[in-house]
């Protein structure tokens, strides 16, 4: 199956949760993601400064220490997009152009909390951040497993719901974080800087391996 990228209207659009984000005057185009099979779901995706978004249909948030505390070592990030690459379905977990944080703190080194991560330095074996991504209204869904590490690191916590499409977890230590299992394979700083770590799947059996024309 080849998966076909086609305008939508022509004008530019951005998602309602979106709009306070954009960080420059580059316009954002709507597309409509519209796999050449019956019955497969459809979904947006935005062009923005030359890179592919996917839009969420509810905020997605990664935290630093609990997200409802606000105190000198905690971040939470928010995130209305993600940007991902239409041919190999990665999520690139670094690319905040449409997300915003709450705090900062050197620890982390970021501007955000990397998609796909949570991360606390409360104490040993305590899991303080706090993580939920949602694509629910994509026809995409999470592949890869979670995992804990760090020092002292908290039992991993997460659960996976709606076809995979949904994930909460906690995570933490002193310091230590839960996150998907291919963002640590460099190391800590691998995974606070964020790359493409993170791999979808389509929920259509047999899509997975399709490639795009964009």
């Amino acid at each position: 199956m080849v998966l076909a990228y086609l305008d939508a209207s022509g004008v530019t659009a951005i998602s309602a949760f979106a709009r306070c984000c954009v960080r420059t005057a580059v316009a954002v185009r709507s597309y409509r993601w519209v796999p050449r099979m019956f019955g497969q779901q459809e979904c947006t995706l935005l062009r923005y400064d030359g890179a592919w978004y996917l839009p969420f249909s509810q905020p997605n948030i990664t935290s630093c220490g609990p997200p409802k505390r606000n105190g000198t070592n905690d971040m939470l990030t928010t995130w209305y997009l993600v940007r991902i690459d239409p041919e190999s379905l990665l999520i690139h977990t670094g690319d905040d152009a449409f997300a915003t944080t709450r705090g900062y703190w050197g620890q982390i080194g970021h501007s955000s909390v990397a998609y796909g991560m949570c991360y606390c330095c409360d104490a040993p074996g305590k899991a303080g951040g706090y993580g939920e991504l949602d694509l629910r209204g994509s026809p995409f869904y999470f592949t890869d497993s979670m995992q804990n590490g760090g020092c002292s690191p908290a039992p991993p916590t997460h659960t996976f719901s709606h076809q995979r499409q949904r994930v909460v977890f906690n995570g933490g230590g002193y310091c230590g974080w839960t996150c998907f299992a291919n963002m640590q394979v460099g190391g800590e700083d691998y995974m606070k800087r964020g790359g493409w770590h993170v791999s979808l799947g389509l929920l259509e059996e047999g899509a997975k391996e399709s490639k795009c024309n964009v």
